[in-house]
C-alpha cells in the first residue's frame, strides 16, 4: 500500500506543480498524506497486539455480550475453553470460579461470575449456577455441561463440544482476516485519491 501512495503523490505532485507557491503545497499535502497513512498503519498494528482478553473485556464493557451472537460465542469458547482446562486438571468448580473472575475487566462480566461464585457456594450445580448468572445461554451447551456433570464427565463433554464450536470460529476468524486488508487497502487509496 506504501508504494500506490507514493506513486499517486507523485502524480499529484508533478499535475499540481506550476509555480514555486505550489510547489510547497504539493509537499506538505503529500507529507500529510504520508503521516496520515503511517499512523493508520501505526494505529491498526498496535490495535491488532492486544491480545484476546483485551478485546473480549472490551466487549463486555460495551455489553456486546447480549447483544451479538457473534461475539458471545467467541467470549463462550474463550471462557468454556479455561473452564475445559481446569475441570481436566482437577480444579473444584469454586477454585476454578476464582480464577475465571480474573479473565475480563469488566463491571458486568465480574457481577455474573460473582453471581456464579455464590451459586455454587450455595450449593447449586455447575449448569444452574452458571445459567443464573447469566454466563450460561439455554440450548446445547447448558444441556451438555448439565449432563456432563451428571454422569461425572464434564471435561470429556466439553472437549467435544468445543473442538466443534472451535471449527466455527476459525472459519469467522479467517473471513474477518480476509477483509481486514481489503478495507485497511481501501482507506489507503481513498486518501491518495483525495489527494489526486
Amino acid at each position: 500500500p506504501n508504494a500506490v501512495i507514493l506513486i499517486m503523490l507523485t502524480v499529484y505532485i508533478i499535475r499540481s506543480i506550476t509555480t514555486a507557491e505550489q510547489i510547497g503545497s504539493a509537499l506538505i499535502t503529500a507529507i500529510t498524506i504520508i503521516a496520515l497513512s503511517i499512523s493508520i498503519t501505526y494505529l491498526l498494528l498496535s490495535l491488532a497486539h492486544n491480545d484476546a482478553t483485551y478485546w473480549l473485556s472490551l466487549g463486555w464493557r460495551l455489553g456486546l455480550q447480549k447483544s451479538s451472537k457473534r461475539f458471545s460465542c467467541y467470549s463462550d469458547y474463550y471462557f468454556y475453553t479455561l473452564f475445559y482446562w481446569h475441570t481436566n486438571a482437577g480444579i473444584d468448580y469454586i477454585t476454578s470460579a476464582k480464577i475465571l473472575s480474573t479473565l475480563y475487566r469488566a463491571d458486568a462480566y465480574q457481577t455474573s461470575i460473582s453471581s456464579y461464585q455464590q451459586g455454587l457456594n450455595n450449593g447449586k450445580s455447575v449448569s444452574d449456577a452458571l445459567f443464573d448468572a447469566d454466563l450460561l445461554a439455554p440450548g446445547e451447551l447448558r444441556q451438555i455441561i448439565r449432563t456432563g456433570e451428571k454422569s461425572g464427565r464434564l471435561p470429556q463433554a466439553l472437549q467435544h463440544y468445543l473442538s466443534i464450536d472451535q471449527l466455527q470460529i476459525d472459519e469467522s476468524i479467517d473471513s474477518v482476516s480476509t477483509w481486514i486488508p481489503r478495507i485497511y487497502y481501501t482507506v489507503i487509496m481513498l486518501l491518495g485519491i483525495m489527494a489526486l
